[in-house]
């Protein structure tokens, strides 16, 4: 219970009944209390309203038993799928005991047979078609392209004019003349190169002299 006001008058002065004063506040703090009960608040804070269809999800459940069902169904047909196999030893026939049989078959070898002779027409004609080159003028024309090479290079060559094949010859070296100081040099330079010889020559010369 909420507490009682202090026993004063609006001014603040002390009553001169208290039993009044506390009657008359009394009533002042029931009305205030009704009127904080009945007041509305701006905001809406609460909670929104719940709703049954949208707690519950009906179609939900409903399209979650249509496919437990299914599953269902399909596993009993499947289950009795396989106690009838199990019960029996299949009636599937794979066996290929039987020959083949066609009304357009021979139609077909007709037709292969054809197509074989077809190929080795056209085998025959391109074996017995003749080449367009000749490889003798080529060869030949090998040869004179050979030979105005050979004319256009440096070193003199002879020729076989009938086989059109060079046969390459050395040039002729051509040969300093010798004089006759350079072969003294040479020999000097070569007597020189033995020092015992000039000694002897020396020593030889020197009591013939004597």
């Amino acid at each position: 219970m909420a507490a009682m006001p202090p026993l004063k008058a609006k001014s603040g002065f002390p009553v001169s009944n208290k039993l009044l004063q506390k009657r008359w506040n009394d009533k002042a703090f029931q009305l205030h209390q009704q009127k904080v009960a009945a007041m509305k608040a701006d905001l809406d804070n609460k909670s929104p309203k719940p709703y049954q269809h949208i707690r519950l999800r009906l179609k939900k459940l409903l399209a979650e038993e249509e496919r437990q069902a299914q599953v269902d169904h399909d596993n009993r047909k499947l289950l009795g799928r396989m106690t009838q196999i199990m019960k029996t030893h299949g009636s599937l026939d794979n066996w290929n005991n039987y020959t083949p049989r066609s009304m357009n078959y021979y139609v077909r070898e007709k037709e292969a047979e054809r197509i074989a002779m077809n190929n080795e027409l056209i085998k025959s004609r391109l074996l017995g078609v003749q080449p367009n080159y000749n490889l003798n003028k080529w060869e030949e024309d090998f040869l004179k392209h050979e030979y105005y090479l050979a004319n256009m290079a440096a070193v003199t060559k002879d020729y076989d004019l009938d086989s059109l094949e060079p046969t390459p010859r050395d040039p002729p070296r051509r040969r300093r003349p010798r004089s006759v100081g350079t072969e003294v040099r040479k020999r000097t330079r070569n007597f020189d190169s033995c020092p015992f010889l000039v000694f002897l020559v020396f020593f030889v010369c020197f009591f013939y002299f004597e």
